[in-house]
């Protein structure tokens, strides 16, 4: 797998299925994610899977977003709330 280091990587749909898989390969080869799904309480429990596993150093490497992505003033709102080092998104999966 390429390198994926300081790449930041934006998934939708991150709690389960396709996301959830994007997100362990992502992480694997060393991105910082953020990822979004509606249920916050189900990607606190991945991004805890990621850490405890070994694919993601540190939770600073993790930063969650609860959010609907069918609402587009809720998107905008989410993507003006992050902070500025995390706004260089390289890599969309939605």
């Amino acid at each position: 797998m390429i390198s994926l280091q300081n790449q930041i990587v934006f998934i939708t749909g991150a709690s389960s299925g396709i996301g959830a898989a994007c997100a362990k390969i992502f992480a694997r080869g060393g991105a910082q994610l953020i990822l979004a799904a509606r249920r916050i309480e189900k990607l606190d429990r991945l991004a805890k899977e990621l850490v405890e596993t070994g694919l993601i150093a540190s939770a600073n490497q993790i930063h969650l977003l609860e959010l609907d992505v069918r609402d587009r003033q809720k998107v905008e709102t989410a993507l003006n709330t992050l902070p500025e080092s995390w706004k260089a998104i390289d890599i969309l999966i939605n």
